[in-house]
């Protein structure tokens, strides 16, 4: 008799994971397949999105309900269904069904590198500039609130579609096109800091206690004496005295040295100050680089627009204009390499889930994320089988430093929330059959009623001009005082220069190298012939050159539908035709080149 082989217990898993998977995408086919007359099924608009965090497949369920109930959705035999995919397989889910021209008719427009620039959203999405530019139907009459304002309810009823969004629908806008392809719905709102109120208060009495002890507790001579936080101990005796949280830098460093001081007393083994992952690390640290390097940042704007480009940032290097011996740049860096010691021990390793699993646990004080993780931290701090376990959510924006604390005179200020875009920008496939159907449901997902119900309900923030989120949710809302926010020092370039770039800083930043040796490491990659800064010039010269004729092509087409058609839209002809103009068939950014480095020659290679 042959013994078993254990071998093929692998294979027998190998045959059932094949023959689920062949399962699942069988289904996926069936519900996102065409609509087949043939079968007597329903006319289907299918809505595909990538947005499972806890309630915003409900909320918009519930939009698609409604709708699914109006009389003459219901005469015409339509349905509307939402399909939900995991964010990891999206992009490949829709690349290979927009490929395929079995794309739903409906897809929220981010995530896929397919439809990344604007030839490939024209090729695979339907240009819908003549349907934004009238009234949305569904913010008249009876689909109005009756509670609204006489100035609101006739502003929602006679303006375009695009002026009731709170961002113009700019967020919907692709400029080398010259056309609207996508409606957004919701709004991604502002990053801010979410604390554990229940550890503040404890931590907080924990360093009232030790503050006065003599010799001093380590965490007090560490935050004072050491990292020089602060100036004055009479301002943290005050802070002590109160409730609030760590509203500034040098308070919110010195509670994190106090807590790690607590969790080793406490023997707390898995209490870290600050909850961080490979993603929330990318949301808590880069928010330290605009206050301190706007004011080198606004001496390098050449072309005087609303932002900095990159050939504008290296090529401001080369010039001289800043290095990174910069206050502001040591600042910021002394500031990033500050905040891993507050960090879980492999914080890089960890994804997005584990950090905020650690937060609601009541592992971490504090957790930095945007508003469409709201929904989903107030959920998990309060549902817990033992009641003891429950603690009350707080939101504070980022701390920063304040007059008395370390790095405050190389602080310019926060960046203002004006210009925010709106997020899940849903974008109407080209090889449709339902596309008068999917831009009215649109149309009425983004009424000013139905809009505000439904992110209400998702725990997110709506879009619309005079909606309201829900109370808990208005931290979120963008914060319109403050500096311009495009101006600022965003070190991309190619591919490659990017990557050495983000090397380098994961390398100081884990405190692998010193700032010294980063310093080096970065002049050495920006003076590399084939990949640095003057390569930038050159890459950036021929985007802007392609650009142009990009816009030539465009405006070309635009003259032709005027003509054959009678098209009166000459607006965006006469946009295109600005757009070329500035582009300069790539000339503008050696213009760039010439005025910050007047005796150097263009790069060519």
């Amino acid at each position: 008799m042959k013994k078993f082989n254990p071998n093929w217990i692998g294979g027998v898993l190998l045959i059932c994971a094949f023959a689920f998977s062949v399962f699942r995408y069988r289904s996926m086919m069936d519900q996102i397949g065409d609509y087949d007359p043939t079968e007597g099924a329903e006319r289907v608009v299918r809505v595909l999105h990538w947005q499972l965090e806890p309630g915003y497949r409900e909320g918009l369920q519930d939009a698609i309900d409604e709708y699914n109930q109006l009389p003459h959705v219901q005469e015409a035999g339509v349905k509307v269904i939402q399909l939900a995919i995991p964010e990891r397989v999206y992009s490949q889910f829709l690349n290979v069904h927009l490929i395929s021209g079995t794309a739903p008719d409906i897809c929220v427009k981010g995530m896929s590198e397919l439809v990344g620039d604007s030839s490939s959203t024209a090729r695979f999405f339907d240009p819908i500039s003549e349907h934004v530019e009238v009234p949305n139907p569904y913010n008249r009459g009876e689909y109005l609130q009756d509670d609204l304002s006489e100035p609101l309810s006739t502003f929602l009823s006679e303006r375009a579609w695009s002026e009731t969004f709170s961002d113009g629908m700019t967020s919907g806008w692709d400029e080398a096109n010259q056309d609207f392809y996508a409606v957004p719905i919701s709004s991604w709102g502002s990053v801010r800091v979410f604390y554990n109120q229940t550890l503040v208060e404890e931590i907080k009495e924990y360093m009232r206690e030790s503050w006065k002890a003599d010799p001093p507790p380590a965490w007090k001579t560490t935050a004072l004496d050491e990292l020089d936080l602060i100036e004055s101990a009479d301002s943290v005796e005050e802070w002590l005295s109160g409730p609030e949280p760590p509203r500034s830098l040098g308070l919110f460093l010195m509670f994190c040295e106090a807590t790690l001081a607590y969790a080793q007393e406490n023997q707390l083994e898995n209490l870290v100050p600050i909850s961080a992952s490979n993603y929330s690390s990318g949301q808590f640290v880069p928010a330290y680089r605009f206050p301190f390097t706007y004011g080198i940042a606004s001496r390098l704007n050449v072309d005087h627009n609303q932002g900095i480009s990159p050939q504008e940032i290296f090529g401001g290097w080369q010039a001289g204009l800043w290095e990174y011996d910069n206050p502001g740049f040591q600042a910021f860096f002394e500031i990033a390499q500050l905040f891993p010691r507050f960090f879980p021990a492999g914080f890089l390793g960890l994804d997005r889930e584990q950090a905020h699993r650690r937060f609601v646990l009541g592992n971490a004080v504090f957790l930095a994320t945007g508003a469409w993780d709201a929904n989903s931290i107030f959920l998990g701090a309060a549902d817990k089988s033992n009641p003891e376990d429950v603690f009350e959510v707080g939101i504070m924006p980022y701390p920063m430093p304040v007059p008395g604390e370390r790095w405050f005179e190389a602080y310019h200020g926060k960046p203002s929330g004006t210009g925010s875009r709106l997020g899940v920008p849903m974008a109407i496939n080209k090889t449709s059959q339902n596309k008068e159907w999917a831009v009215d449901f649109l149309q009425f997902v983004t009424s000013h009623r139905v809009n505000e119900r439904f992110n209400r309900i998702a725990g997110w923030i709506p879009g619309i001009v005079g909606t309201e989120p829900q109370e808990r949710m208005k931290p979120f809302q963008p914060n319109p005082t403050g500096l311009p926010r495009g101006i600022h020092m965003h070190m991309r370039g190619g591919g490659q220069l990017t990557t050495l770039l983000r090397g380098q800083f994961l390398l100081y930043f884990s405190d692998e190298i010193s700032f010294e040796e980063f310093k080096v490491a970065v002049k050495d990659i920006l003076q590399n012939p084939r990949y640095g800064a003057d390569r930038v010039w050159y890459d950036q010269s021929i985007s802007s050159r392609d650009r142009a004729r990009q816009y030539d092509r465009s405006f070309d087409i635009r003259l032709l539908e005027e003509e054959a058609f009678g098209d009166s839209s000459m607006g965006r002809a006469v946009n295109l035709f600005d757009g070329s103009l500035r582009s300069r068939d790539g000339k503008s950014i050696r213009l760039d080149h010439q005025q910050l480095l007047p005796d150097t020659p263009f790069p060519e290679f």
